[in-house]
């Protein structure tokens, strides 16, 4: 894989950190049920052996009302969830976030009479062979030195649109891309989100992660939590190398977005700004000081 890694990175494609396995795991065939007050909960705990981090892909997903599932990692130092009925898609299709280390732990919670069975299928589990998240010894320096952490205080005109820059995990979950949240004319926060053409992929699927950036100027790393699942392509062009999204989840009001503008008046800037997440990196901005 890392052999097979080189001669991307003379590509135009997205960078890989994992590879995906495909396996079949249910409610039927794994997992152990429990019996509790008020219902019953099914645990399934996973191991992908060296594993720097484990996320799922569910090729089928389906939650009655009342109902939760939880997501985590051995120590419970990453806990994803609670997924209810709200998450579930017309496609019946879901994917969760990278939990730490070479172990997660599926645990579902069913209450007594509930309009239909909760129906969650795993089809393939993502085994990180790259450490990129949750490593606090990472030097950072992947993304090169023109790369700038957008948190510090000589970026600060900068703030709003950063807050609508997101990390993508695309590829059956297994990639990862940048992009950006846009509004549209008449300013209804419509969730259009703007990326690549060479991105595309399975993005029924893609998990959305807002905030992966360092709190300051020094590097450190970002929550991985907050993060919106699965979208619908409206329009792309390889010739632009463009692709605009519809989320299929709104980003709750706690993530704090930003909806960033758009300019179709053909004025090109003085300096171009790219907010983005090179190599995998936290969040950075990089500036273009010749006129493009």
């Amino acid at each position: 894989l890392l052999a097979e890694d080189k001669i991307d990175m003379r590509k135009d494609v997205p960078y890989r950190f994992g590879t995906s396995i495909e396996v079949n795991y249910n409610l039927e065939n794994s997992g152990r049920w429990e019996d509790v007050l008020g219902g019953r909960i099914w645990r399934l705990s996973i191991k992908s052996e060296n594993a720097y981090s484990i996320n799922l892909l569910y090729d089928h997903f389906r939650l009655p009302k009342g109902s939760e599932l939880y997501v985590y990692d051995q120590k419970m130092s990453t806990i994803l969830g609670a997924f209810t009925y709200q998450n579930n898609k017309s496609h019946n299709t879901f994917s969760t976030s990278p939990t730490k280390g070479d172990v997660t732990i599926i645990e579902y919670f069913e209450p007594e009479n509930v309009l239909f069975n909760g129906e969650i299928q795993i089809g393939s589990v993502i085994h990180a062979y790259r450490n990129i998240f949750f490593n606090n010894e990472r030097g950072y320096g992947d993304s090169g030195s023109c790369n700038n952490n957008v948190n510090c205080s000589q970026f600060v005109d900068w703030e709003a649109e950063v807050r609508s820059v997101a990390m993508i995990l695309t590829s059956g979950g297994s990639r990862l891309c940048s992009g950006a949240l846009v509004n549209n004319v008449r300013q209804d926060l419509t969730p259009y989100f703007l990326t690549a053409n060479h991105c595309l992929g399975g993005e029924s699927n893609w998990i959305f992660m807002f905030e992966y950036e360092s709190s300051g100027c020094g590097n450190s790393d970002g929550p991985t939590y907050k993060t919106v699942q699965g979208s619908s392509l409206l329009a792309n062009s390889s010739s632009s190398d463009f692709a605009l999204l519809r989320l299929d989840e709104t980003p709750p009001e706690s993530y704090n977005i930003h909806y960033s503008g758009w300019d179709a008046s053909g004025t090109t800037p003085a300096t171009p700004v790219c907010i983005h997440h090179p190599s995998g990196d936290i969040k950075k901005i990089t500036f273009d000081y010749d006129n493009a």
